[in-house]
């Protein structure tokens, strides 16, 4: 019988996406999280993280789900910071998605532009994956929703043609998935705050 180690590497090797570009990458990890969000799970994918493995990134990856799933937002911000550290990790394309995701989930202290930049960035980057474009757009949602009055104004001036662009090109890439809409939503609704 195979151990939660050996048939989490199995998923990699055989179920994973390879392209971590394609919004299946996400999708699988996203699935994979689900599957092994245990302890026996968690404390496997970090097994698998050490250095020289093969999978270690797609284990970090996954890790990360967990811990915003679970809005563990303490380990999540270790795990990242220890990432950082690792050019194996740091240097994927798909990690500032990753850092992005973390910072507008988690509501953490962040300049908003930075954030935005950095989110717009990944939606440029990772043109063909409605992932990407969405994050861009929640975090615009997110921001002008939490955001004080007076800064509201400079946010949407600067950034809501790209956001409402963003979450149109994720619904044009994925138009079955309800998220998209509500993000959009949310959008299009910060006009009348103003």
């Amino acid at each position: 019988m195979m151990t939660t180690k050996e048939k989490i590497i199995e998923y990699f090797r055989n179920t994973q996406e390879k392209d971590e570009k394609k919004r299946k990458y996400e999708k699988d990890i996203s699935l994979l999280s689900n599957m092994y969000s245990s302890k026996e799970g968690i404390q496997a994918l970090k097994e698998l993280m050490k250095k020289g493995n093969e999978y270690a990134y797609e284990a970090f990856f996954c890790l990360t789900t967990i811990f915003r799933h679970n809005r563990d937002f303490s380990d999540l911000l270790k795990l990242i910071k220890k990432a950082e550290k690792r050019n194996d990790l740091c240097n994927h394309v798909s990690f500032p998605h990753i850092r992005i995701m973390y910072e507008t989930h988690s509501e953490s202290l962040y300049d908003y532009d930075l954030l935005l930049n950095a989110a717009h960035q990944s939606a440029c980057d990772m043109f063909d994956n409605s992932g990407y474009h969405h994050t861009f757009a929640n975090a615009f949602a997110a921001i002008c929703e939490k955001c004080l009055p007076e800064d509201l104004k400079a946010i949407v001036d600067r950034w809501y043609d790209s956001a409402l662009y963003c979450v149109n090109k994720a619904i044009s890439l994925e138009p079955n998935y309800a998220k998209f809409y509500c993000t959009k939503a949310r959008i299009v609704s910060i006009t009348h705050q103003r």
